[in-house]
């Protein structure tokens, strides 16, 4: 550390992994299951959405999703010595947040937390095992076999 009370000191902290994510395809076939819909009704009410939400949020308003959140623009400015100095410049660009229901929120809450041996090296990574021919699932039928 360079500053501070613990000037000189190494400190040491927790960081957190990256995470896995789930594309839009897998989320897409996810609500398919869950609902009558079909799959290109969820990918268009998807895109529908994200469409409404530009809009809004171009327009200066908010948009609150009912189970989900609500998505805002924010915006800090300069502190100016004298309130003439203050101005539409002054304003840095404007920011969307997401602000989550409490159940969103909760459910971040309830994540386990671990911590990994930082002195422990990471064991290699094993090789996946040697592909079928024309594709894991050539030989059902369905596949373009070579």
């Amino acid at each position: 550390m360079s500053i501070g009370k613990n000037k000189g000191t190494t400190l040491y902290y927790a960081k957190q992994k990256s995470h896995d994510r789930i594309q839009t395809n897998d989320l897409e076939r996810r609500i398919e299951r869950m609902t009558t819909l079909s799959r290109a009704d969820v990918h268009a009410a998807l895109i529908a959405l994200s469409d409404v939400i530009h809009e809004e949020l171009h327009l200066g308003r908010s948009v609150t999703l009912a189970e989900l959140g609500t998505f805002k623009l924010m915006a800090s400015a300069k502190r100016m010595p004298k309130a003439t100095d203050v101005t539409a410049q002054t304003i840095r660009t404007p920011r969307v947040r997401f602000y989550p229901v409490d159940a969103i929120r909760l459910a971040a809450r309830r994540v386990e937390l671990s911590l990994e041996d930082p002195t422990k090296t990471p064991s290699k990574p094993k090789k996946p095992a040697p592909q079928t021919p024309g594709g894991e699932h050539a030989h059902e039928g369905d596949g373009l076999g070579i």
